[in-house]
């Protein structure tokens, strides 16, 4: 039998964000010594959002910065791209 309670978000308010719709992942980004994983939302809350996640010391991914779109219906979050613009490493 099939349960689709398994494989359900757990977050049933935020569920439909597509989280992970596009992602990235650099060092140096947020932190010198660090790796950041930048991953698109495009549907969340309707506008979109791009979220920056670091590792946790319990070794789980955490939030540590939400780009939030303005705009209903822009899909903000659904390309990302990294790049050292100022060549800082």
């Amino acid at each position: 039998m099939w349960d689709l309670h398994d494989f359900s978000y757990p977050n049933k308010k935020n569920g439909n964000t597509y989280i992970g719709y596009t992602a990235e992942v650099g060092s140096a980004v947020l932190q010198q010594t660090a790796v950041t994983v930048v991953t698109g939302a495009p549907r969340y809350q309707h506008t979109g959002a791009v979220f920056l996640l670091s590792r946790s010391p319990q070794q789980t991914l955490q939030r540590s910065l939400l780009l939030l779109g303005h705009q209903v219906g822009s899909y903000f979050g659904s390309a990302v791209a990294l790049a050292d613009l100022n060549n800082d490493g």
